[in-house]
């Protein structure tokens, strides 16, 4: 749903107007075969790490499959670490890192982001006509 929300490799994204040009090809080609389709958004949060975003930006039909942020912190709730490993980009098994507490400003934010995110859906999906202007760029 938004860039920092991405927490693991291949995970579909909506938060720019590339993504949304590539999720109607796929929604055209779901309501052609009569199909109905919908947007689900989550914020990966306190579950994401740096080691997945050590590579370029590539999007291919709206999936993520590696992320530069350099530097962007997982955000959470609190500053608590999530129990369990991930796989990196190079298939290694890697810790959580802890994530930065949000404040009421970040979390206003985050709040923001699914907002744009729920705009940027249902111009994906068809609902909305124009999608030359998605919220985050």
């Amino acid at each position: 749903m938004s860039l920092q929300g991405t927490g693991a490799l291949h995970v579909p994204g909506i938060w720019n107007d590339e993504q949304v040009k590539r999720w109607q090809v796929v929604t055209k080609a779901v309501h052609d075969k009569g199909g109905l389709i919908v947007c689900q958004l989550w914020h990966m949060g306190m579950r994401r790490t740096y080691a997945l975003f050590s590579c370029s930006v590539y999007v291919t039909l709206g999936r993520v499959s590696h992320i530069s942020l350099h530097g962007i912190q997982p955000v959470g709730p609190s500053p608590i670490t999530f129990k369990g490993k991930t796989m990196s980009p190079s298939r290694e098994l890697v810790d959580y890192e802890i994530p930065h507490e949000l404040d009421l400003a970040g979390i206003k934010d985050v709040v923001k982001q699914y907002a744009s995110a729920a705009q940027n859906g249902t111009f994906a999906i068809g609902v909305a006509r124009d999608s030359s202007s998605s919220t985050q760029k």
